[in-house]
């Protein structure tokens, strides 16, 4: 992956499109993207230096207008469930990105649920939420690159060691495994497993399997549409399988 220079960089346009490029290359989910959609949303966005407790947004503010990838440092991003009311955080490292779950879902009441805050001083690229829209549409092999990375995370996720995690976060992991986003760009999980079979793929009881699947819904988090579910809050739910 390229390494992004920050070091006395100048307010050339020319600079600035460059850093972006870099950016965008070694941003999760835009890695294998082609040149031309790059040099795009590159031209849509713009870098922005962070420090450690600034606040970016707060619960309410966050409209998916901008999609966030961080280039270097860290930030750490708030949830609020709109169900339960309960609050999860997450931390985000270079190369994660922010937002695009919701813009690709066209969801930007969810988004309105989080809060970010930066926990080092770091660099974020902001894209334009917008051009992303239309490069998706325009473009069906970049579209097609965004659900393998998407596909490519959750298996490695279910992949990694699993007696560290609780029996839940199995069953979330494998779920996520199993979800895919249509062409509306909702993700959903087309056919679900009996509570038998997500037991024996997740290694936990089919009453754990049962339990986990119904918080799910408790929270409204998914809603059943037989066969299968509707995961009404995306970034929420991979949230719970970390």
């Amino acid at each position: 992956m390229s390494q992004v220079n920050l070091t006395n960089i100048t307010r050339a346009e020319d600079d600035e499109d460059a850093l972006a490029r870099a950016a965008l290359a070694d941003l999760e989910w835009f890695g294998g993207a082609a040149e031309d959609v790059i040099e795009t949303l590159a031209k849509a966005s713009f870098l922005r230096e962070v420090y450690a407790g600034e606040t970016l947004f707060t619960i309410g503010q966050y409209d998916a207008s901008e999609v966030i990838g961080v280039v270097k440092g860290e930030v750490q991003l708030t949830i609020i469930s709109q169900e339960s009311g309960q609050m999860m955080l997450s931390k985000l490292s270079a190369g994660n990105l922010l937002g695009l779950d919701f813009v690709l879902a066209k969801d930007e009441e969810a988004a309105s649920r989080l809060g970010l805050v930066a926990v080092k001083d770091a660099v974020l690229l902001y894209i334009d939420s917008a051009a992303i829209a239309e490069t998706v549409a325009r473009k069906p092999a970049f579209a097609r690159i965004l659900l393998e990375a998407t596909a490519r995370k959750l298996v490695s996720w279910s992949a990694g060691a699993l007696g560290d995690v609780m029996p839940e976060k199995r069953v979330y992991r494998l779920l996520l495994e199993l979800a895919s986003s249509n062409a509306k760009g909702q993700w959903h999980i087309e056919i679900m497993p009996k509570h038998r079979e997500l037991a024996e793929r997740a290694g936990v009881s089919e009453n754990e399997a049962a339990d986990a699947v119904a918080e799910l819904i408790r929270t409204g988090v998914v809603r059943r549409q037989y066969p299968g579910l509707v995961i009404i809050n995306y970034d929420v739910f991979v949230s719970m399988g970390r």
